[in-house]
């Protein structure tokens, strides 16, 4: 590098440094958001605070139409009223590490003396905002897989007890605590809200935008719609939806063995490419000689 961008980018480095610290240490009144977080899933989270910090300085509001898709997603992964601190958590995350790695490797490309780690600084930067929100949506995509694949069998034994007797409320309590996966603790977290005087539709509509799937979604709101006629309707209903639900996992089954034998083609290919070499090389060397 020249002399002059390299004492550029040291004075650049040195200020972000010591503002870094300076927010880094104004931010410890937020230390209570984040000692409870398990260090397991956030090692980093000493350096959160500086986020925090940031995002109160600049008062932030979070209007923009991503901050909207990820406050859904966090509807979804921790409930309408943790959502408003993961949304601030994350992008507090985001800011202290992608800041903080931003610096290291600013620091790094002018002890290398190379352009290379310059660029590398703000690749790193965005990489590691991609991997938060790559991370968020796998684990969306994750829960959504789990509670699609349990729901017709959730349906199919609500429609068994309401065929033998119980009014619907009463078969999704038992249903709910037939499992533990993670629809049937969300069942379990409805039926709570019920009996501490929430009425069946908020706390069934609840479940249904924790499950985040619109598939539950559509069968839940049907589900509502039918309740006011007899048992005998909604077990036709629970069993029109339960065959629907089987066939539809049937379809996604499908798919997902269509689109792991596209991946598998691509590797094949390398190795039939890779056998073509090993047989057409000796041929073309004796050729030659």
């Amino acid at each position: 590098m020249e002399d002059f961008v390299l004492l550029l980018l040291s004075v650049l480095v040195t200020l972000l440094a010591i503002l870094y610290l300076v927010v880094w240490s104004l931010g410890s009144r937020f230390d209570d958001l984040i000692e409870n977080l398990p260090f397991s899933k956030y090692p980093f989270k000493v350096l959160y605070v500086f986020g925090f910090e940031m995002l109160a300085r600049t008062g932030y509001r979070f209007h923009h139409r991503y901050d909207r898709k990820k406050y859904r997603s966090f509807c979804v992964l921790y409930g309408k009223k943790n959502a408003d601190y993961h949304q601030r958590l994350d992008l507090a995350r985001k800011i202290s590490v992608t800041v903080l790695v931003f610096i290291i490797l600013l620091l790094l490309s002018i002890v290398l003396d190379a352009w290379i780690a310059l660029i590398f600084a703000f690749a790193g930067t965005l990489g590691i905002a991609y991997y938060y929100d790559a991370d968020t949506a796998q684990r969306l995509a994750m829960r959504r897989e789990e509670i699609r694949s349990d729901f017709p069998e959730v349906l199919t034994s609500m429609a068994l007890l309401v065929n033998a007797g119980l009014i619907v409320d009463k078969a999704w309590g038992v249903v709910s605590k037939s499992g533990d996966r993670l629809i049937y603790r969300e069942m379990r977290r409805a039926s709570v809200l019920i009996e501490n005087g929430v009425s069946p539709n908020d706390a069934w509509m609840e479940f249904a935008e924790r499950c985040g799937d619109p598939y539950v979604d559509k069968v839940i709101s049907a589900l509502l719609q039918n309740l006011s006629r007899g048992n005998r309707e909604l077990v036709f209903f629970l069993k029109r939806m339960s065959d629907e639900s089987w066939n539809e996992q049937k379809h996604a089954v499908r798919r997902k063995g269509e689109m792991a034998s596209t991946k598998m083609l691509f590797p094949i290919m390398l190795i039939f490419l890779g056998i073509l070499i090993m047989i057409m090389l000796p041929i073309t060397t004796n050729g030659i000689v």
